[in-house]
């Protein structure tokens, strides 16, 4: 099978992962699939991580510190793949060293790291890319088109959610067992942004606390309700242990003046509802537009099947970015719209609820 040619794929590039979890998969997508990336350092904390990397990446060298990597590898480009309270220091010292980044979301763990992190990018010269997957499915791309077509009018109520029983995870990732599930919004803000066109100014949470582990400190089910200034609405739920297996892990309803959407990302059913006369489809409303679950690009690329092709539309984005010049696909301003929110809910939620206003580095 022929590699993936990005814009000026003549052009190497000297890729690193640190995080080697999720970043081999990352490394083995990018130097098997995609010409002329050099899998070139590798970084873990982890002793048994590293003897992995070692084995599955013989010519590559593994470092146990960032420092160490960043001093003594060559490097074009990073991909950052640590739990999300490393991100923005990995990613500040990174950008700092002229090295591109793309990081694993959550793109920061607080505020502080929100700020520090955008102070970082806006001086560097390097490219910072958020690794938001979702904003690539073949169901967001059809919700921008039927909204940019007038399909749905102006959006003002939206409900998104991330369900997902993560208890199988835990040994290989811990760091799930007590994360504040409604900080994990990413994969629920992303899509629905580009539509709402709008900051969220306010925020009251609550969590369910542990009722299905007893475990101090977990949350079963988090739900918050979010606003803009021209009042949108929002109600974003995450939870991370549940037994709820009726419609996937992942959903969105949408409600505009002129229509509405109804959206399963994983399983591909996009189901759309409009005024508008000059929709030409069946007499039925309540249609299913045609969408593949895999990206058709990548439909028969290996391991294609995880995170339905995404995987392979965020790599070929973050090279074409590098060896164009082109601006970020998903830079630090959007990245922190799908993550602060949840930051801030979570201190809703440690208020009981308290409306909480929602604050970003650049206002």
């Amino acid at each position: 099978m022929d590699k993936l040619r990005t814009e000026n794929h003549e052009q190497k590039v000297r890729l690193g992962v640190i995080g080697f979890n999720r970043g081999k998969g990352f490394l083995e997508i990018a130097a098997n699939q995609f010409e002329n990336v050099i899998p070139a350092a590798i970084c873990d904390l982890d002793p048994e991580k590293q003897r992995i990397a070692r084995e599955s990446f013989p010519e590559t060298p593994v470092f146990a510190s960032l420092d160490d990597m960043l001093e003594q590898a060559t490097l074009d480009a990073l991909i950052v793949e640590t739990p999300a309270n490393y991100h923005a220091e990995i990613c500040a010292k990174t950008l700092a060293a002229g090295i591109h980044v793309m990081s694993d979301v959550p793109c920061v763990d607080s505020v502080e790291e929100g700020e520090l992190l955008f102070a970082a990018v806006k001086t560097a010269q390097p490219i910072y890319m958020s690794g938001a997957n979702p904003n690539f499915r073949p169901t967001t791309e059809a919700l921008l088109d039927v909204y940019e077509r007038g399909l749905l009018g102006k959006v003002y109520y939206v409900e998104t959610e991330y369900v997902h029983d993560l208890r199988s995870l835990y040994e290989s990732s811990p760091w799930r067992i007590k994360y504040p599930p409604i900080k994990y919004c990413t994969h629920s803000l992303g899509p629905i942004l580009e539509v709402i066109n709008e900051d969220f100014e306010q925020v009251s949470c609550f969590g369910t606390g542990s009722h299905i582990l007893n475990l101090p400190g977990q949350h079963d089910v988090m739900s918050a309700l979010l606003r803009t200034k021209s009042n949108v609405v929002t109600r974003l739920m995450v939870s991370f242990v549940n037994n709820y297996n009726f419609d996937g892990s992942h959903l969105i309803r949408i409600f505009g003046t002129e229509g509405s959407a109804l959206i399963h990302p994983v399983t591909g059913e996009f189901k759309l509802f409009s005024n508008k006369s000059f929709i030409k489809h069946s007499c039925n409303p309540d249609m299913s537009l045609d969408i593949l679950k895999t990206l058709p690009r990548y439909a028969n690329r290996p391991e294609s099947h995880y995170h339905g092709g995404t995987d392979y539309a965020l790599i070929e984005r973050f090279l074409t970015a590098i060896r164009t010049g082109a601006p970020s696909p998903v830079p630090v301003e959007k990245a922190l719209r799908m993550c602060l929110p949840g930051i801030f809910a979570l201190t809703s939620a440690e208020k009981g609820g308290e409306l909480t206003r929602i604050k970003y580095p650049w206002n």
